[in-house]
C-alpha cells in the first residue's frame, strides 16, 4: 500500500470510528487527523472539509449496508422492492450499529442530501415503463428527491426530540419511499411490497459488522483515489486553458495601453523622450515564455 492510499484509508477509518463514537458535530477535523496519524493539512488536501469527508463516510456506509440488495432485488427488474430495501437497509444499519447520532447530524447539516443528490434519479424513469408515467424533470426532482428527504429529516430528527411516538421506527423507511412514489404510482403497489422488504432487509443487515471490513474499505478508497485523480486532471486541464486565454487577453490589452497611454514602446522610436522615466515589466504569453519589455512613462 503506497503512502497516499494508506493516508486516505486511515483518515476514513478514523473518521468512521469517531463519528460512530461521538457523532459528526462533536468530532473535529483535528481529532480525525490526530487519530489517523496524518497532518491536518493532509486531511484538508484529500477531502477539502469535514462535510465532504462526512459525505464520503455516509456513501461508504450505504454501500456496505446495501451490498447484498442487487442480488435479491435488481433495480431494473424490481424497482419498487429495490428502493424499499435500499432505504430500509441503510436506516436499519445506521440505527443498529451505533451510527444513529452521525445519521441525525448528517440530516441536520444536510450533507445527507448531498449524498442523495449525487445519485441519479433513475427510479421514476424505470417505473414509467410499467406505469406510463409522464412527468417533467422538475416533478421528478420535487417528488422523488426533495419531498422524501424532508420527510426523512422531519421524522428522524423530531422523533429523536420525542415527537411522533406512535410511529414505529420500522415504519419510517416505508413512509420515506411512499412519499417519493405516491405522486407517480398507486400507493397500494408500494404497500404490498413492504412486508417483503422488512423480511429481506433483516436477513441482509443481520450479518453485517459494526466496523466496515478492511477489504471493503480498501476497495472504496481505491475507487475514490481513481476518481480524485481523474477529477484533478480534468480541473488542471481546464485551469490551464482558462489561464492561457486570460494571459493572451491581458498581453493584448497591456500592449495596447502602452501604445495609447504611455508614450510608446522601446524600438518604436530612436530615443526616449525628454523628461521620461524608464520601467521594466514582464509579460507572460500563452506558451508561458517570458518577454522583457521596456516602456516609457511620461513624468
Amino acid at each position: 500500500m503506497d503512502s497516499k492510499t494508506n493516508s486516505i484509508f486511515q483518515i476514513i477509518r478514523s473518521a468512521l470510528s469517531l463519528f460512530q463514537e461521538k457523532g459528526f458535530d462533536a468530532t473535529s477535523i483535528r481529532e480525525i487527523a490526530s487519530a489517523s496519524g496524518v497532518s491536518l493539512g493532509m486531511v484538508n488536501h484529500y477531502f477539502g472539509n469535514k462535510e465532504f469527508l462526512g459525505t464520503k463516510c455516509l456513501e461508504l456506509l450505504s454501500e456496505y449496508a446495501m451490498s447484498g440488495i442487487s442480488s435479491v432485488a435488481p433495480l431494473e427488474e424490481d424497482p419498487i422492492l429495490n428502493d424499499l430495501l435500499c432505504v430500509r437497509a441503510l436506516y436499519k444499519y445506521l440505527t443498529l450499529h451505533g451510527y444513529e447520532l452521525f445519521y441525525q447530524d448528517s440530516l441536520k447539516n444536510d450533507f445527507f442530501f448531498k449524498y442523495l443528490s449525487d445519485k441519479p434519479t433513475v427510479l421514476i424513469r424505470l417505473l414509467s415503463k410499467q406505469y406510463n408515467i409522464e412527468a417533467s424533470e422538475d416533478e421528478i426532482q420535487l417528488y422523488s428527491r426533495y419531498m422524501p428527504y424532508m420527510m426523512e429529516k422531519t421524522l428522524v430528527l423530531k422523533k429523536a426530540e420525542g415527537l411522533f411516538t406512535t410511529i414505529d421506527g420500522e415504519h419510517i423507511p416505508y413512509l420515506i419511499v411512499s412519499t417519493a412514489l405516491h405522486h407517480f404510482i398507486p400507493e397500494k403497489d408500494v404497500a404490498c411490497r413492504d412486508a417483503e422488504s422488512i423480511r429481506i432487509a433483516e436477513e441482509l443487515v443481520a450479518p453485517l459488522l459494526p466496523v466496515i471490513p478492511d477489504d471493503f474499505l480498501m476497495d472504496f478508497v481505491c475507487r475514490y483515489i481513481q476518481k480524485l485523480e481523474t477529477t484533478n486532471a480534468s480541473q488542471k486541464a481546464s485551469w490551464i486553458r482558462k489561464m492561457n486565454t486570460i494571459i493572451t487577453h491581458r498581453n493584448t490589452l497591456l500592449f495596447s495601453l502602452c501604445h495609447r497611454m504611455m508614450g510608446g514602446i522601446k524600438g518604436k522610436q530612436s530615443r526616449p523622450l525628454l523628461g521620461t522615466k524608464t520601467a521594466h515589466i514582464s509579460l507572460i504569453n500563452n506558451t508561458a515564455s517570458r518577454k522583457n519589455v521596456t516602456i516609457f512613462i511620461r513624468s
